[in-house]
C-alpha cells in the first residue's frame, strides 16, 4: 500500500473552486478467477456482459483463418479494453459437419487478425431447454486474450454462453445469423484489501458490462429500456466483504463517490482493475429530502455515476452536486 496526501480543486454548486487536503491509499489488487457458471465460488459476485450480435461473415478484416469444418462458422466482434483497437474476433464453428452443434470456438486471443495462430477451444457444456426442446444452448471458457490498457498489456478471460434454436437450419438469407443469440460474461476480478477509516475490508473491482475495463461509471442508457418504460443503467461495480464473512455483500454501482459505513471515499480504479486509489476527501455536504417516510434507501444519478444512499428517516446526506432520482426502496417495493 502505497499512502500520499495531495492538494486537489474542487468545484462545487455555488459556483467557485474550494482547495481541500485529500490523503489518499493507493492499492494493488490481485486478478482472481470468476466462473458465472459455479454459483458457489462467485462469493455474491454477479455480472451482466456483452451481449454481441451473431454474423455469417466477418465484421473486421482477417489476415487468416482456420479451415472451418461447418459451412456456416458464426463470427462476433466484442470489444476490450482502451487500446487504439479494441474490437477481437470470435468464431464458433461445428467440428464434426455442418448441423451437428457448434462446439468450437476461435478466439484472437493477441488481437493481430490472425486465427491461425491462436488456440481453438472447446465446448465446455451443452445443454436443451427442458420446458420447449428447441433452444441449444452452449457454454464455451475460459476463454483468454490479451487486452491493451495504453501501452500496458494484460490478460482478460470471458465465458461464452451460445443460443440457438435446434429446429432452424442456419441460412445465408442475410449477414446476421438469424437463429443464434449470445452472451459474454467476464471470467475474472480483482480484489484486495483496502482500508475504509482504519477498517480493513475485502473489496471486488468487477468489469460488470465485459468489456475489458473496470472503472466505468454506472449511468443510465436509454437505449436499454423495459417494457414498463424504465431505464437501465450500466457501468461496473465495487463490492465490500463488509463483515468478514467471505462474501462480498455490499455492492456499489461505480461512481466517483461511494459511502461505506456511513462516510464518503472517492474511488480512482485504473482500467485493467489492478490497482485503486482511496481517497478521504472534505466533501462539501448537501440533503436530499423525500416524501415518503416508508423510504429506506435512494439511489441517485449524476455527472458523477449512480450512487447508493443511506439515511434515516426522509433525510439523505450527499456531496454537493445535481442528482436524478434513479430508484429507491420502500418498505414494500422498489421503484
Amino acid at each position: 500500500m502505497l499512502r500520499r496526501c495531495l492538494m486537489t480543486g474542487t468545484a462545487l454548486a455555488f459556483g467557485f473552486v474550494l482547495a481541500i487536503s485529500v490523503c489518499a491509499d493507493v492499492y494493488e489488487l490481485q486478478r482472481q478467477p470468476l466462473d458465472p457458471f459455479k454459483p458457489e465460488t462467485s462469493m455474491g459476485i454477479h455480472t451482466m456482459g456483452q451481449f454481441p450480435r451473431a454474423m455469417l461473415q466477418p465484421e473486421e478484416s482477417l489476415s487468416a483463418e482456420p479451415k472451418y469444418q461447418s459451412e456456416f462458422p458464426v463470427y462476433v466482434v466484442v470489444t476490450f479494453g482502451s487500446g487504439v483497437d479494441n474490437k477481437y474476433t470470435i468464431v464458433f464453428d461445428e467440428s464434426r459437419g455442418t448441423g451437428t452443434g457448434y462446439d468450437t470456438l476461435y478466439a484472437d486471443r493477441n488481437n493481430n487478425g490472425n486465427l491461425t495462430d491462436d488456440p481453438k477451444i472447446p465446448m465446455r457444456l451443452r445443454q436443451q431447454d427442458r420446458l420447449s426442446g428447441m433452444i441449444m444452448w452452449e457454454n464455451f471458457g475460459h476463454v483468454e486474450v490479451l487486452v491493451k490498457h495504453g501501452d500496458k498489456e494484460v490478460p482478460y478471460s470471458f465465458f461464452v454462453e451460445f443460443y440457438r434454436y435446434s429446429s432452424q437450419r442456419m441460412e445465408r438469407t442475410s449477414p446476421f445469423a438469424q437463429n443464434v443469440s449470445m452472451r459474454l460474461q467476464p471470467g475474472d476480478f480483482y480484489t484486495g484489501t483496502v482500508s475504509f477509516n482504519g477498517s480493513k475490508l475485502r473489496i471486488a473491482v468487477i468489469d460488470y458490462n465485459g468489456n475489458g475495463l473496470f472503472n466505468e461509471y454506472f449511468k443510465p442508457r436509454s437505449d436499454l429500456m423495459s417494457p414498463d418504460g424504465r431505464i437501465y443503467a450500466v457501468g461496473d461495480q465495487v463490492a465490500i466483504d463488509i463483515n468478514g464473512d467471505g462474501v462480498f455483500n455490499e455492492v456499489y454501482p461505480c461512481a466517483r463517490y461511494i459511502q461505506v459505513n456511513g462516510k464518503w471515499y472517492v474511488l480512482n480504479i485504473s482500467d485493467d482493475g489492478g490497482k485503486v486509489e482511496v481517497q478521504t476527501p472534505q466533501l462539501d455536504m448537501g440533503t436530499i429530502k423525500v416524501a415518503s417516510a416508508g423510504c429506506e434507501s435512494l439511489a441517485v444519478v449524476s455527472d458523477n455515476g449512480v450512487m447508493n444512499l443511506s439515511g434515516k428517516g426522509q433525510e439523505f446526506r450527499v456531496p454537493v452536486g445535481t442528482y436524478q432520482l434513479y430508484a429507491y426502496m420502500s418498505g414494500e417495493k422498489s421503484s
